[in-house]
């Protein structure tokens, strides 16, 4: 049986603000972790150890305690537009490619299943289940406009395990226009989360340079150590979510104790190569709550 809340609007922003406190970046005098992707000529860069990294917390050098490498686990949550403008050929191809996405994922992993339309739909909580993610990818139905705003806030506060890596996997192929939220409130709960960001749009048919959320998503990928890709068409959905998610297992798990550094408020992070090459992708920093 599949487990699938569908709330209301508004019903469905409200749950997400009462969990709002639940998604504070998991760092604290006593340990910082940071998920990180390290990439040469576009390809994740396998190998690395502690000595081939730097890292600085507002500007003082810090001591790695652990840099970890595929066997930490994954909580992923699917993040899919089932609106009207998906209906028909789209939907068959983000589907197969939410399929394929699961089916890559490893044991130990879990995924769950968030659709929305102008209503956020929970269709699976994160589950190591996986036959009951693809059920629930079975059930999605077109429906409604666009409230991605509210669905991505609304995965970002949802509690995850404390000991796996949270990622988010976002598609949506059309404009936002039926959410609740502004853009600055899921950016500030998404800069004060540990969760990263990967968004996967279709290029638009309309002539128009950038597709719709281009900017915010971009920012949003950025923020948070992740990425933002573009399918010409739906027929690259696929290919897309396949790279993905080897790409999300190619990710490194840094940790370390902050020494020198105030506790409380935002800290930015700066990570550099040493004897190595390639290009880091992570969050921008973190933020700590004040006692």
């Amino acid at each position: 049986m599949i487990r699938r809340a569908l709330l209301p609007l508004g019903v469905a922003v409200a749950a997400a603000v009462t969990m709002a406190g639940q998604a504070t970046f998991r760092s604290g005098v006593d340990l910082v972790r940071v998920d990180l992707l390290v990439v040469r000529d576009g390809r994740p860069v396998p190998g690395l150890a502690p000595e081939n990294l730097e890292v600085f917390d507002n500007g003082v050098r810090q001591q790695i305690d652990r840099l970890s490498f595929e066997e930490v686990p994954i909580d992923v949550l699917l993040v899919l537009d089932n609106s009207r403008s998906v209906a028909g050929e789209t939907l068959g191809h983000l589907l197969e490619a939410g399929h394929a996405f699961v089916d890559g994922l490893r044991p130990g992993d879990r995924a769950g299943l968030i659709g929305f339309s102008n209503l956020v739909h929970l269709q699976t909580e994160p589950t190591p289940r996986l036959s009951l993610v693809h059920d629930a990818l079975n059930a999605v139905h077109p429906s409604g406009s666009t409230s991605l705003l509210d669905a991505l806030y609304a995965a970002v506060v949802l509690p995850g395990r404390a000991e796996a890596r949270r990622l988010i996997l976002l598609f949506s192929d059309g404009l936002d226009n039926t959410s609740w939220l502004a853009a600055g409130d899921v950016t500030d709960v998404v800069r004060e989360s540990d969760t990263v960001i990967y968004s996967v749009g279709v290029k638009r048919s309309d002539g128009l340079a950038a597709p719709p959320n281009n900017a915010l998503l971009e920012s949003l990928a950025e923020e948070t150590g992740g990425r933002l890709f573009h399918a010409d068409s739906s027929r690259g959905l696929r290919e897309l979510f396949v790279r993905i998610v080897q790409e999300m297992k190619a990710r490194y798990l840094l940790t370390y104790y902050p020494r020198g550094v105030a506790g409380a408020g935002w800290h930015t992070l700066q990570i550099k190569l040493k004897n190595a090459r390639g290009d880091v992708i992570a969050r921008h920093g973190y933020y700590v709550a004040g006692k």
